[in-house]
């Protein structure tokens, strides 16, 4: 009813285009891992067309096409904008939650017991308002700071992944600070300001080669595989980034080999 756009059949078309774009980037092209992550194009047909907000894209094939500068990378499709937010509103602590999750390959711990505080709030406040009202001085605070910096930045998409200004009648904020590679704060503003950060942090670098590593080996990663993630990460630094070379790197590893 809220998003009357976002329908099963656009639901799978986002999911071809997340898995389209990103076979495309690492097997078609050159395997970057900054396009990857920071490539201002995708694949649309039609459907998602007008869910971008794209002109002169018709029929159900997919092809390739420039999105708007306030995009970047896989990050920022409908389809994981849309997975990691609630029915009716955005959700940033999840958006936050599964980067840490997939991209840093951090746990963060489940949420508190404890109740959260009552708050005044502002007229018409947006979602990240309420959220920093609610967490602020609480014992839940110290998780969220982990989380939500991340998901703010990508509060300039609805729930379903359309491109917003406003939310709840007020502009919204998709400010934030995050530590960089080199482990300083820095700043930004939207999607693709983080994007950009991120690609660069070597632990997001090393989280893709144990994700590749776990995904070949059909198990979990644990502490006893560290020095072979470590291996990776500088085989994949070496070749420039380039996943393939990480996909080689996991095929030719002790741990793939073993018998």
């Amino acid at each position: 009813t809220l998003y009357p756009q976002w329908t099963a059949d656009v639901g799978a078309d986002a999911a071809r285009e997340t898995e389209a774009f990103a076979v495309a980037v690492t097997l078609d092209m050159n395997g970057s891992f900054q396009t990857l992550m920071n490539g201002q194009f995708s694949y649309v047909n039609e459907r998602l067309a007008v869910l971008y907000g794209l002109p002169n894209v018709t029929g159900t094939d997919f092809q390739k096409v420039n999105l708007d500068p306030g995009r970047a990378g896989l990050l920022t499709h409908p389809s994981l904008l849309a997975m990691n937010s609630h029915p009716a509103r955005t959700a940033p602590t999840n958006r936050g939650n599964f980067i840490r999750g997939r991209f840093y390959c951090e746990a963060v711990p489940p949420p508190s017991s404890d109740m959260a505080p009552m708050v005044t709030l502002p007229p018409n406040p947006t979602t990240r308002q309420q959220l920093e009202a609610q967490v602020a001085g609480a014992t839940c605070a110290t998780c969220h700071d982990l989380t939500d910096p991340i998901g703010f930045a990508f509060e300039g998409f609805d729930t379903v992944g359309h491109a917003r200004t406003t939310d709840n009648g007020s502009p919204v904020d998709t400010t934030g600070k995050i530590k960089n590679g080199a482990g300083v704060d820095t700043s930004f503003k939207g999607a693709v300001d983080l994007v950009g950060i991120l690609t660069d942090i070597d632990q997001v670098q090393s989280c893709l080669g144990r994700n590749w590593l776990q995904y070949a080996l059909g198990r979990t990663i644990g502490a006893s595989d560290d020095a072979t993630v470590t291996g990776l990460h500088t085989a994949f630094k070496s070749a420039g980034l380039d996943i393939r070379a990480l996909i080689a790197a996991v095929a030719q590893s002790d741990l793939f080999l073993a018998p």
